[in-house]
């Protein structure tokens, strides 16, 4: 591997656990880090895929990302409370440029224990980047490793 693509694969890696450390601390996922996930991701995504490739797992990362959006609207309408937080979806919108479907397993992954660890301890309000950060960097190095 390239000294760039490793430069970029190690910055996507910091930025992922970034994330889970700020929305741990804060619950928030701030857009500076956001915009930079997306450069980061964007340039990782072109250097390991291609150009045209690259450009694919934007439209499918954004369409993903507008069906969740759509379903938290409907949800929010008719439940009256909040489910998916505008951080977890901005998350998955930039991890998905680097491979869809490892952002669509990572975040079933990190539901999953998100919604067993809210049983365990009795809370309602969990941030998710914590529990996804371990998913989403398992994703890539899966990635990275050609597997």
């Amino acid at each position: 591997m390239e000294p760039l693509r490793i430069a970029c694969t190690v910055m996507c890696a910091s930025l992922i656990v970034a994330a889970g450390i700020i929305d741990a601390r804060r619950s928030i996922y701030p857009h500076q880090l956001w915009a930079a996930s997306l450069a980061a991701n964007t340039i990782a995504s072109a250097l390991a895929l291609g150009v045209t490739l690259c450009i694919a797992n934007v439209i499918a990362s954004c369409a993903i990302v507008a069906v969740l959006v759509a379903f938290e609207l409907y949800w929010r309408h008719r439940n009256g409370t909040m489910g998916i937080g505008a951080g977890d979806l901005k998350f998955l919108c930039a991890l998905g440029i680097l491979d869809p479907w490892m952002a669509l397993v990572s975040f079933a992954c990190a539901l999953l224990c998100l919604a067993m660890t809210a049983l365990a301890t009795k809370q309602r309000r969990l941030p998710l980047l914590p529990f996804w950060t371990p998913f989403a960097l398992a994703g890539m190095a899966l990635m990275v490793l050609g597997v």
